[in-house]
């Protein structure tokens, strides 16, 4: 057995007997203080674990954030895309609304002149009517006369 009459003669005595020293932990720490190791290693354990779900989340969300950039500078291409074609559109509609409008003016000026044309050609008949009338009394008169000399 080993004699301790010293500090540095107890120390020397722990570190050659393990289960001494074991025995003197158990009797100066308090449990939650024994404890603490294991503790400790199933939170860093636990961390580590939060640390690579956290690690494959920013990863995940990296990814969907640029597959929704992606996402967005197509749709955004797709708009402006689409907006050209509505402008595209918009002058089509201008030109075949002017070209309507050129038509309904010349249409309108061809009423205008066949309405002048008819109101003419109305009062034409007019005068060739009483003009054959004029002329049928006048035969009428040649043949009554014609009637007389024979």
């Amino acid at each position: 057995m080993a004699t301790i009459s010293t500090i540095d003669d107890f120390i020397r005595v722990l570190d050659e007997n393990p289960a001494w020293r074991e025995a003197v932990r158990s009797r100066l720490l308090t449990k939650e203080l024994l404890e603490l190791p294991d503790r400790f290693a199933r939170f860093v354990e636990h961390t580590e674990e939060f640390r690579e779900r956290t690690e494959a989340f920013v990863e995940r969300t990296e990814a969907f954030m640029a597959r929704t950039e992606a996402f967005m500078a197509r749709t955004e291409a797709f708009m402006e895309a689409t907006d050209r074609r509505f402008e595209a559109m918009d002058r089509r509609f201008a030109e075949v609304d002017r070209r309507i409008e050129e038509t309904n003016r010349r249409f309108e000026a061809f009423v205008e002149r066949t309405e002048a044309f008819m109101a003419r050609t109305e009062a034409f008949m007019e005068m060739a009517i009483r003009r054959f009338e004029a002329m049928d009394r006048r035969f009428e008169r040649i043949e009554q006369r014609l009637d007389k000399v024979e």
